[in-house]
Order: structure tokens, then C-alpha cells, then sequence
């Protein structure tokens, strides 16, 4: 492949080309051309190493019997061509300044590798925050949840012992991310490092791991809170909204009672024992689950009772 050298568009009128002219012709200026060029493909940093006058000379394209190879490089010299330093290597003039391309080819510019180390900088931070978004778990479960076509209503148990080990907010997060990728389309939750603490504290609140979870299948299945839940900040603030419509959704039912029932706490009421009751309604202060198990009592829709829980 060949190489591309610059030649001023002024050089006809330059003094020293003008010289070389008067001195050999147009042959001179086709002779200091072919020097240039083989410079360009054998020499790029100007230096003639292990040159002879000789081999300057055929450089040039210049046929000994006629100019004296010797004498036609001390001319060259001398007009500013060249120059010959003490040791008697000759070198082009100028070459690095009228040619800065070839003088630096195969070496790295230090403006160009500062910016491509700013590049790659920047890159192997956005694969470091993917990388934090993903979080994958290595458990067998993993990759089968990834395949459901739809969220699972509840993590499988071998799925929740794997993040047993971390910390409560970041296996909280991991269970709201894993949600919000297999969801299509794909939520991609924004700034992942402030997640585990902001679902510490709904934990520390009373919340639990399946309620956030059911909270958040909630969401993605509804066009409106889907994008209100991308940052932690948001989710946080929408939380209870979706907590509350999430639960009612599921088992929705009304109920009344008389105050004093909201300090029987887990007693036995009536027929109906207490671990197959759910009073979802704000009625009954914080919405969830009273007992153990889901209801099974679905016809149930209008329940009142006394203090002392029997039913009338």
C-alpha cells in the first residue's frame, strides 16, 4: 500500500527550488520528489540510516555518470534540502514539521489515546451498571423462572433459600429486577445501587419479601403504575397505592366491624378460624393477611361481628 506525502502548493516560487532549477533543471525537482516519496515508504522519520551519497543519490533517480552523486548531495545540503550531522548522517529538512503524519505512523498520538481510554472508560462502566441491574443468581431455578412465559405468583421456595444469604434489601431487590426483566415488555429499573436501601425500609415497616413481590406483579401488569415504578424513589412513594389495590384486586370484599374486633388480633372468631380469614379492607387497619393461608370463603361479602367475635 502506499503512502501519501505533502508538497506546498507555493513550492514553484520557493527560492530553494528556484536554485535547484537554475542548478539541475527540472530533473533537480523530480529528483528532491523521488527522495521524499522513498523517505515516505523506507525512512518516515526523515532519518537516511545506512545511506551512502550513493544511495542518496539513486534515491533520487540520479544517474551517476552524469551527476556526481557527492557532489549532488553537498548541493542539496547546502540549498537546505538536507542536512548532515557531525557523525555524517543525512536527514531531510524539516521532515517532522512538513510531514507529520508519516514521522508519527505506528506510533500512538497522546490526544487520541486519552480520548479512547475516556471512551472505553465510560463503556466498562455502563457494562459495570448492567452487570449490577442483572444480578443473575446461580441457582437451577433461575433459569427456569427466565423461561415462564408469564411472572410466577410466588418465587419458588429453592429460588428465595438462594438469596438467603444476602441482605434483606438487596434480595428484595433482586426478586423486584428478576420481575421487571422477564415482564414484557422489559422495565429497566434506573439507578440499581439505591434500590436495597429504599426496600429496607418498607421491610423494616412490616413488609415482607412476597409482599413486595406481589406489589410489584401488580404494577407491571398495569400500564399506569408500570412507569411509575422505574426508580426507587417513585416506587417508594407509590408503594402503598399499590399494595393496597394489589391486595384488593386479589380477594376484594366488604366488611365492617365494631372497633373493639381490631384488638382480637389472631383469636378464634366465630366458626371461621382465624388462619383462613383475610380482611383486606382499611377497615380493619393495615391491609394482608391475619392468618396463614389464603381465604377459601370467596362468597363471604358482608360480615359483622361483636366483641365478642360471634357471628350474627
Amino acid at each position: 500500500m502506499g503512502w501519501d506525502f505533502r508538497v506546498e502548493s507555493t513550492y514553484r516560487t520557493h527560492p530553494k527550488f528556484i536554485l535547484l532549477k537554475q542548478l539541475y533543471g527540472s530533473e533537480g525537482v523530480d529528483a528532491v520528489f523521488a527522495l521524499w516519496a522513498f523517505a515516505t515508504e523506507e525512512r518516515p522519520k526523515g532519518v537516511l540510516i545506512n545511506m551512502t551519497d550513493k544511495k542518496i543519490a539513486a534515491a533520487c533517480g540520479i544517474d551517476p555518470t552524469v551527476i556526481d552523486p557527492t557532489e549532488f548531495v553537498n548541493n542539496l545540503v547546502e540549498i537546505g534540502f538536507l542536512d548532515r550531522a557531525e557523525d555524517g548522517v543525512v536527514e531531510i529538512h524539516n521532515w517532522k514539521k512538513r510531514q507529520p503524519n508519516i514521522w508519527s505512523r505506528g506510533e500512538k498520538d497522546p490526544t487520541k489515546v486519552a480520548a479512547a481510554n475516556a471512551r472505553w472508560g465510560k463503556k466498562e462502566a455502563d457494562l459495570k451498571d448492567k452487570k449490577l441491574r442483572k444480578q443473575p443468581v446461580a441457582n437451577s431455578d433461575a433459569a427456569a423462572m427466565q423461561c415462564m412465559p408469564s411472572a410466577m405468583p410466588h418465587p419458588t421456595p429453592s429460588y428465595l433459600k438462594s438469596l438467603s444469604q444476602a441482605p434483606d434489601g438487596e434480595r428484595a431487590r433482586e426478586v423486584v429486577f428478576g420481575l421487571m426483566s422477564e415482564n414484557r415488555p422489559k422495565v429497566r429499573p434506573k439507578s440499581p445501587e439505591a434500590w436495597p436501601a429504599m426496600l429496607q425500609g418498607l421491610l423494616d415497616e412490616g413488609q415482607t419479601v412476597e409482599d413486595i413481590e406481589r406489589s410489584t406483579q401488580f404494577a407491571l401488569q398495569d400500564s399506569f403504575w408500570r412507569s411509575r415504578i422505574v426508580s426507587a424513589k417513585a416506587y417508594r412513594d407509590n408503594y402503598g397505592q399499590i399494595f393496597d389495590q394489589a391486595v384488593k384486586s386479589l380477594y376484594p370484599c366488604e366488611c365492617t366491624a365494631e372497633p373493639p374486633l381490631r384488638r382480637l388480633g389472631q383469636h378464634g372468631i366465630g366458626c371461621f378460624p382465624a388462619e383462613t380469614i383475610q380482611f383486606p379492607c382499611s377497615e380493619f387497619g393495615n391491609p394482608g393477611w391475619m392468618g396463614r393461608s389464603p381465604p377459601r370463603q370467596a362468597t363471604l361479602r358482608r360480615v359483622s361481628f361483636d366483641i365478642r367475635g360471634t357471628p350474627h
